[in-house]
């Protein structure tokens, strides 16, 4: 009996292999490699068995059978204050890409969180590799611990003791098998060679057969009952019609977490071209600032560009509705902060916000009837009922769930992959109503003052291009006389060719420091404040104008 298993140039474990595990097995056998810590593992897993009739998780000492906080009541995550990390049987996906993208772990084959509707999911940005994947049955098929399982050769039926049989082929089985009878009759040790040269191939950089705009909005309405779809019909004919979009939603961990299901779209891109077409995007979510910038927002300001016009259409309420950030210059400015608001109440001073064009100008308007809130039912938070109860339309990716009095909900399923096709759908109508409005460029950069840590001192009233030899943003903002700053930035750092990070700066910013997405990571925190920062040191300060002046 085996609790993890080697091969492949990949470890195949139930949960996950996390590096607190091989940290031990390196200590306690000198292992290295995956082939060392899978056999590292088997023995501690086999001399428990030797010693107890039966195995409870809570009664071994032992860390590969640590349950860890990411499955607990009150769950902690990696970064997060009383985080332990599990075992090999009850890591959390979202515990094991943290490390992923840390480069902390091994290539790895894993199953126990499973997806609800039977896909083979994949780590963002690793397909070509296939280094991290997670497989798991889809429960609601319902047979015993067996099911349907969703791979790219197909729909595989599994049973319990039995052989799994492929009931459904796919696009990519079709063509593997076209290009292997394309080479004619062949000794069966040389056919042999050729399948598996295919499939090591397919492993290594396997991609699904593309599939149309037109398949895309079609899978849009399976399963969906007659109201849904008029519901459905109506808002893209909507979006044709006024050539506008607002999408709100709350599952920025869901965009970002390992799952990838749709791999012919990458998230950032959908993004992109919905931005481009002209839609508005509101991230309402519970995380903080640091997190959601290295999450999500940084990739996609990389991939726009740090002063795309297009950002202004990405508006932030964050903590949990007590910050609001909008794009502005190059940056994005807090707007709003407070405490003891709820989500739904952060959007509606969102909403006010968009209607003072004076004071914000670059933000969009947003009128709530017109906007559709996406959620997920399945995640621990669930729908926000509050927010729901603010908009036009509520699109559910979870489980289905019944229809709020006054409130159309139309019940999607299939989280990501549902997500992304509705914003490739938006995108669609966006551009055939031939009438969408993109912000305006924000302005020119100009004459800039250059700012390295090799030469701090800078004078007032100039405008800083900042550059570092690390990741993260610059925490900027103007001085007032108490010494409170106002307003307040947060300015991407972007990787230049040439190596090393940049970011503009806002005029007229006279304070900033720094907080570094990368180790050592404070509790809670996906990095850390220049020396300290917050709480005092490490601020950089405009030199004093001169007397007199």
């Amino acid at each position: 009996m085996r609790a993890a298993y080697f091969d492949h140039n990949k470890l195949f474990v139930h949960a996950g292999i996390l590096p607190n595990i091989i940290d031990v097995a390196m200590r306690e056998q000198g292992a290295r490699g995956g082939e060392e810590i899978a056999s590292y593992v088997n023995e501690v897993f086999r001399r428990a068995l030797v010693e107890r009739e039966r195995i409870a998780a809570h009664d071994l000492p032992h860390e590969i059978f640590h349950i860890g906080t990411s499955h607990t009541r009150d769950r902690r995550l990696p970064g997060e204050i009383g985080y332990e990390p599990a075992g090999i049987f009850t890591p959390d996906l979202r515990e094991v890409d943290h490390y992923r993208y840390h480069n902390k772990l091994l290539p790895q084959v894993i199953g126990h969180t499973a997806s609800k509707n039977g896909e083979i999911r994949y780590s963002p940005g690793s397909w070509l590799q296939r280094d991290y994947i997670a497989i798991d049955v889809g429960r609601q098929h319902g047979r015993g611990n067996g099911g349907l399982l969703l791979t790219d050769f197909g729909w595989v039926e599994v049973t319990p003791g039995g052989p799994a049989q492929l009931v459904e082929i796919g696009p990519l089985f079709v063509r593997l098998a076209h290009e292997a009878a394309a080479g004619g009759t062949r000794p069966e040790e040389q056919v042999e060679a050729d399948l598996r040269q295919m499939l090591s191939a397919y492993f290594r950089a396997a991609k699904s057969e593309m599939r149309s705009l037109g398949e895309i909005q079609e899978g849009l309405f399976v399963n969906l009952s007659p109201a849904q779809v008029v519901v459905l019909e109506r808002f893209l004919l909507t979006i044709r019609q006024t050539g506008r979009c607002v999408i709100v939603t709350d599952l920025d961990e869901m965009l970002t977490a390992f799952s990838g299901a749709d791999l012919e779209h990458s998230t950032i891109e959908v993004l992109a071209n919905y931005l481009a077409a002209g839609g508005v995007v509101v991230f309402n979510t519970r995380a903080f600032f640091d997190w959601f910038y290295y999450r999500l927002l940084r990739p996609l300001i990389i991939q726009l560009g740090p002063r795309s016009r297009l950002l202004a259409n990405v508006l932030l309420v964050l903590s949990g509705g007590n910050e609001l950030y909008v794009f502005q210059d190059g940056a994005y400015r807090l707007v709003s902060r407070s405490t003891g608001k709820d989500m739904a109440e952060g959007f509606d001073t969102l909403v006010t916000l968009s209607r003072e064009r004076r004071f914000f100008p670059s933000v969009p308007e947003l009128d709530p009837e017109r906007v559709v809130y996406i959620g997920d039912s399945s995640v621990p938070a669930g729908i926000d009922h509050s927010m729901a109860g603010r908009v036009g339309i509520v699109i559910n990716v979870g489980d289905a769930m019944l229809e709020m009095p006054g409130q159309s909900i139309i019940n999607l399923h299939r989280g990501y992959l549902r997500t992304i096709d509705l914003i490739v759908a938006a995108s669609v109508a966006l551009n055939e109503s031939g009438q969408t409005e993109v912000p305006e460029s924000p302005p020119d950069v100009g004459d800039t003052v250059l700012w390295t840590f090799e030469g701090k001192d800078f004078p007032p009233d100039r405008r800083l291009r900042v550059r570092v030899g690390a990741s993260g943003y610059v925490h900027a903002g103007v001085a007032r006389a108490d010494g409170a700053w106002d307003p307040v930035y947060n300015v991407p750092l972007t990787p230049l060719p040439e190596g090393g990070y940049e970011a503009v700066l806002p005029y007229g910013v006279d304070r900033f420091t720094f907080f570094w997405t990368e180790a050592p990571w404070i509790p809670g925190h996906p990095g850390h404040w220049e020396r300290g920062q917050p709480r005092g040191g490490g601020v950089f300060k405009a030199a004093a104008a001169p007397a007199g002046n």
